[in-house]
């Protein structure tokens, strides 16, 4: 696709696992750039947790995604590192990005106390349930709906929410909502 010999591309890269690094790194920056960008165009903290979560389990369950993660998977045993990459470059920033996120929708009195790593971690999970991992291994050989993945990601939303109400007036924790 480039219009290079593969000679050139080796002039660039030493062998074929950089070249897949710089594709996947590629790849990686774009979509965190629009995974920013839905969580700022959010105008509550139930908006950008449910952007974030469209987004993520949007793209992890792309067939782009899930072919590459195949590969990781295939390549780790041999070279560790490759896959110790890819968890901090992919994973490890996106959880560090949601846990900024709910960092400071604490800060704002939108969501209550809660450790922001530990509940980003667990968004993470929930949002992407039973949709992730059947892709990732085979059981799901298409991309879920965007309806089975808005229904995912709104009931990781509202266990969240429900988690960690936001005070009240008063300084006690409100109901969660339904409750």
């Amino acid at each position: 696709e480039a219009g290079v010999s593969t000679g050139t591309l080796y002039v660039y890269f030493q062998n074929k696992e950089d070249l897949f690094r710089a594709l996947v790194c590629d790849a990686r920056e774009r979509s965190f750039q629009g995974l920013a960008a839905s969580i700022a165009a959010g105008a509550d903290v139930r908006e950008r947790l449910t952007n974030f979560g469209l987004h993520l389990a949007g793209k992890l369950c792309s067939d782009d995604v899930v072919r590459a993660q195949r590969i990781v998977l295939g390549i780790c045993e041999r070279k560790p590192e490759i896959g110790r990459e890819m968890i901090e470059a992919g994973y490890l920033r996106a959880r560090r990005l949601l846990a900024e996120v709910i960092a400071r929708a604490q800060a704002a009195k939108e969501l209550g106390p809660g450790d922001p790593e530990r509940l980003a971690t667990q968004f993470v999970e929930l949002a992407t349930a039973g949709l992730y991992r059947p892709r990732l291994f085979g059981a799901m050989s298409a991309p879920p709906s965007q309806a089975e993945v808005a229904a995912t990601v709104r009931a990781a939303v509202d266990l969240l929410l429900a988690a960690c109400p936001p005070a009240g007036r008063n300084g006690a924790q409100t109901q969660p909502h339904g409750q």
